[in-house]
Order: structure tokens, then sequence, then C-alpha cells
């Protein structure tokens, strides 16, 4: 049975009787299933023993996956708050620009508006002053009212400092 031989007992031996051979193999099968059951026991133990180094790599596994999961769970809500912060930051520049080109365009247009009152205040003042020289001519007399005059007429339109007509003294 391919197993060691543990008796000296020759199975070849043509003197040895029947029932010595069966004793000899029944000790032998004795040792050979001995020797089997102990094989199989520390078969047994060592695959006890894979197994629950199977099962404590698969634990430690699962925890370092879980630490993993967890860190990138806090990595993904550290990227989302600081997005927040940026769309925050975003809105809020945006509002300044905002509020800035909005006080720039009334800041033009306040300074467009002083500079047409200038403008049109200038071109009123212009054209008061453009009107005085020829406002000063316009005198009652030349507004269609009769002066007198020592010892001469009107002219001959009836009014005095008019084109046309000529004043003399004493005639």
């Amino acid at each position: 049975m391919g197993g060691k031989n543990t008796s000296a007992i020759d199975p070849n031996d043509p003197n040895l009787t029947l029932d010595q051979l069966q004793a000899a193999y029944a000790a032998q099968l004795k040792a050979d299933e001995e020797a089997f059951a102990r094989t199989r026991a520390e078969i047994e133990a060592m695959a006890a023993q894979e197994q629950a180094l199977i099962q404590q790599q698969a634990s430690e596994y699962e925890a370092a996956q879980q630490r993993i999961r967890d860190e990138m769970q806090a990595q993904a809500q550290a990227a989302a708050l600081e997005q927040a912060k940026i769309q925050k930051d975003i809105a809020d520049t945006k509002a300044a620009q905002e509020a800035a080109a909005a006080k720039n365009k009334a800041d033009i247009e306040s300074m467009q508006r002083t500079a047409a009152q200038k403008e049109a205040a200038s071109k009123k003042a212009g054209r008061s002053a453009g009107a005085r020289p020829l406002l000063g001519a316009a005198t009652p007399e030349s507004m269609g009212q009769k002066t007198q005059t020592l010892g001469g007429e009107a002219s001959l339109s009836g009014q005095a400092g008019t084109l046309g007509a000529a004043q003399t003294l004493g005639a």
C-alpha cells in the first residue's frame, strides 16, 4: 500500500504463514490509516489557518476600502464646499463689478449732464451776450415810440434811429 513497512516481515518470504502475513498487513494498514489521519488533520489545520488568514485579509481589505471611501467622500465634500466658496466669490466679484459699472455709468452720465448744462448755459450766455449789442440799439424810439427832439421832426419813417431816416437839428 505504498506505506513504510513497519514490521520486519518480508511479505515475499515463502516460510510465512497466512496469519503472520495477515497480521503484518493489518499492522501496516493501521499504521497507514494513522498516518493518513495525521496528514489529513495537518491538512485541515493548514486549510483552517489559510481560511483564517484569507478572512483576516478580506476584513483588512474591506476596512481599507471603507477608509478610502470615507476619505473620498470627505474630499468630495471639501471640494463641494470649495466650489461653493468659489461660486460665491465669483458672484460677489460680479456684483461688485456691476455696482462699480453702474456707479461709473452714473458718474459719466452726471459728468455728461454737467457738461451739457455748462454748454447750454454757455450757449445761452453767448446768445445773450451776442444779443446785447443788438438790444443796446433798441431804444424806445426804435421800438415804435415817437420822441421829441429839439427843433426837429422825426424822419420819414417816423422813427428815430432807423435806417433810411435822417434827423436834422432845427429843420
